[in-house]
């Protein structure tokens, strides 16, 4: 089932040692296949729930695309919305949001 934007608090059930990917030793995770238009604000409420943000890094990378890079204030965060993001979706816009970590 996918997770819309207007839900802020978001939790997921399950271990958090999901086979997806491995472990981050970061605190930066990035959001692609963000659809126009977007607001700063939403997409921060909606990943804020996994902790503190940092700096939120909105591009466009065309004329209806943008991604982001979200820096959260500790790599446990960031860790936490990868592993989620393995077992449910993130819409924004009515597109799922590809989420992954920064390489």
């Amino acid at each position: 089932m996918p997770l819309y934007v207007h839900v802020y608090h978001i939790t997921c059930d399950g271990p958090s040692d999901m086979p997806c990917e491995k472990g981050l030793n970061e605190n930066q995770i990035y959001i692609k296949n963000i659809p126009a238009p977007v607001y700063e604000n939403e997409m921060k409420q909606m990943f804020s729930g996994f902790g503190k943000i940092i700096e939120f890094d909105l591009r466009s990378c065309g004329q209806n695309s943008f991604h982001a890079v979200i820096t959260f204030e500790n790599a446990r965060s960031a860790n936490n919305l990868l592993q989620c993001s393995c077992k449910r979706n993130f819409v924004y816009g009515g597109t799922v949001l590809k989420i992954q970590n920064v390489k």
